[in-house]
């Protein structure tokens, strides 16, 4: 979540980064506040640093009460990130990080707050990132607000086997949470410097669309959903169908179908990597038919846009008969030497990025096809002008 948030602060620095920290210990957070610049501090509104400018962010850690009882100590942090909660979502602008969600929401009492930011702060551009590790809650110690669910527009769920946290999978809402379940129960697990690490599901709710996120190994597979959350026929890039380093084919990130390599373009200048894992970064991520069809898509559209402007500076509509409809408008030679005009351009068809390059010329009109043909065939003059 850290690097999410290093790259958001980065590209987004006028908004205002608070991180809640309501354990009394926490290296994690600790050693990425600093990593990021944060100023740590233990009250808010921030104190007032006279010398040191304005930090990127703040990671707002209280100190706990010591020498008094439980209630009053989550009193006093409750009051505390109360204060900011208000302010961030006030002001707008905001991005507040709640790194233990369940703590701050419910053994702080801070659901209210929290629901306020995730349901109307998205017209004042205050945001909420929360991270939990128990969906579910505790028996008769409550749960986070279900807009912690409903309400973002980007999730990312670990390894959860616990059917009472797969329950809260239903909340999320735009996408079917049998498939969310199933999938989340088989993400892997890796050992990262002697702690376990869960590759991620990525839900992004603006599609629907669907993605895993693991390791840098093309032995991860993917799974791949179109906007409609349905699931589709291949596995990750350079994956086989059962997931193992594949030396055969891909996924093409277009139509995700599984498809051979020889259908897919090789790059100009491919990695210097020989080794059979980088075979994926030697090869488009679209297969030959789907950038075809998107380059055909393209050309289509540019040569309309182009049309329409030759035929606008002749006039928009046929010289003889008044036809408008672009679809049937032609240029035609006014002296009837079209075919030396081709023959000099060494082309075969008309080009109006030629009409466009060079301003435009004289010795052009616009005519419809029907007039154009009739006066090809007339003697170069169409028969509404001879009334044959």
């Amino acid at each position: 979540m850290y690097q999410l948030l290093g790259r958001s602060m980065a590209e987004y620095p006028a908004l205002r980064t608070v991180t809640a920290v309501p354990k009394p210990q926490d290296p994690a957070t600790r050693q990425w506040a600093d990593k990021l610049g944060m100023a740590t501090i233990a009250t808010w509104p921030p104190p007032y640093r006279p010398f040191k400018g304005k930090p990127p962010g703040y990671a707002l850690w209280p100190r706990h009460l010591r020498g008094t009882d439980r209630e009053a100590n989550r009193k006093h942090l409750t009051e505390v990130f109360r204060r900011m909660m208000a302010e961030q979502y006030q002001k707008g602008n905001s991005i507040t990080v709640c790194d233990d969600v369940y703590l701050l929401a419910v053994m702080l009492d801070l659901n209210e707050q929290l629901e306020e930011i995730l349901t109307a702060g998205g017209g004042m551009n205050a945001s909420a990132w929360l991270a939990g590790q128990k969906p579910s809650g505790t028996t008769g110690g409550g749960s986070v607000t279900s807009f912690a669910y409903n309400s973002p527009t980007h999730l990312f769920l670990g390894h959860d086997p616990d059917e009472r946290n797969v329950k809260r999978f239903s909340e999320i809402g735009g996408v079917d949470p049998k498939l969310v379940a199933e999938v989340v129960k088989h993400l892997r697990i890796f050992q990262v410097n002697g702690k376990n690490v869960s590759e991620k599901l990525y839900i992004h709710k603006g599609g629907p669309w669907m993605a895993v996120i693991g390791l840098l190994s093309l032995k991860t597979p993917v799974f791949v959903y179109d906007g409609s959350m349905t699931k589709g026929t291949g596995r990750g890039r350079g994956s086989s169908p059962d997931g193992r380093v594949d030396l055969n084919g891909r996924v093409c990130t277009k139509c995700g179908k599984y498809k051979p390599w020889n259908d897919f373009y090789e790059k100009p200048k491919p990695p210097k990597q020989d080794r059979p894992w980088f075979i994926a970064s030697r090869f488009s991520s679209q297969c030959k038919p789907c950038i075809l069809a998107t380059a055909a898509a393209h050309n289509k559209l540019t040569h309309r846009v182009k049309k329409a402007r030759v035929m606008d500076a002749y006039g928009g509509k046929c010289a003889c008969c008044g036809e408008t409809e672009l679809a049937f408008l032609t240029i035609d030679h006014v002296d009837g030497d079209g075919a030396d005009h081709r023959r000099e351009l060494g082309v075969k068809g008309v080009r109006y990025a030629w009409f466009i390059q060079n301003g435009f010329p004289k010795g052009f009109q616009v005519l419809c096809a029907n007039c154009n043909f009739g006066r090809h065939i007339n003697g170069g003059v169409c028969p509404h002008q001879t009334g044959l």
